[in-house]
């Protein structure tokens, strides 16, 4: 299935919403909030002509690793007790 840049963005900004509102995660040196940041270079990446569909799939690719990283934490602090 295809997606246009102008729904990706829309997808993300919703996301991104939905995420700032469970927490407000800040850049340790420039407070600036990072979701807004990640929003920024997505727009950059789109503006300078990334394919939709392999943006896309960065971003789910992302995604797993974080899913992934959750297995793995909680393997290590089962282990740790």
């Amino acid at each position: 299935m295809k997606i246009t840049k102008r729904q990706l963005r829309r997808i993300i900004k919703e996301e991104r919403a939905k995420l700032l509102n469970e927490a407000g995660y800040r850049h340790p040196k420039t407070g600036e909030d990072m979701f807004l940041m990640l929003n920024d270079i997505v727009d950059k990446l789109l503006d300078m002509g990334m394919d939709t569909a392999e943006l896309a799939g960065e971003l789910r690719g992302l995604a797993d690793d974080v899913d992934d990283s959750k297995y793995v934490n909680a393997q290590n602090s089962a282990y740790r007790n």
